[in-house]
């Protein structure tokens, strides 16, 4: 899934045993994507991880 939010919004989806775990790595913590060149803001993988618990 190319798309970083949909990724992560897919990965809490399929978790539904109490003791899974989602482990979202490579990006960092910026507020930030770099999109075809150009800054884009992000509101951060754990706020967005947030969302889908």
């Amino acid at each position: 899934i190319a798309d970083r939010e949909e990724a992560i919004k897919a990965a809490m989806a399929i978790t539904n045993q109490e003791l899974d775990a989602v482990i979202i790595a490579g990006k960092g913590a910026d507020c930030y994507q770099i999109v075809q060149g150009k800054k884009k803001d992000y509101p951060g993988d754990a706020a967005i991880a947030e969302r889908y618990l």
